[in-house]
Order: C-alpha cells, then structure tokens, then sequence
C-alpha cells in the first residue's frame, strides 16, 4: 500500500526500488488492530 492510503500510514525511511509503494503501520498490541487496518491488510493482499 502506498502511505496515501491512510493517515496512519508511515512513508518508508528509505526509498528503493522496492520500497516505494510500500508503508507501515506500526502497532504496540494486537487491541490497536482495528477495521480500519483490517481494510488495509485486506487491500494490500488483493493487490499482490
């Protein structure tokens, strides 16, 4: 997923070839897995 597909999405710290479009999500415990990064895992799969 590229970072514009959600605010809390984070931009790669550094930019290769293979990783521009992708982002992260850093999360500190599995209660901050909410529907909304239930949707972006979900996209990120049925877009590889």
């Amino acid at each position: 997923m590229t970072p514009d597909a959600s605010p809390r999405l984070a931009e790669p710290k550094n930019e290769s070839w293979s990783e521009r479009l992708k982002a992260k999500l850093p999360l500190a415990s599995p209660v901050e897995v909410d529907d909304e990064v239930r949707a972006l895992l979900k996209a990120a799969w049925e877009r590889s």
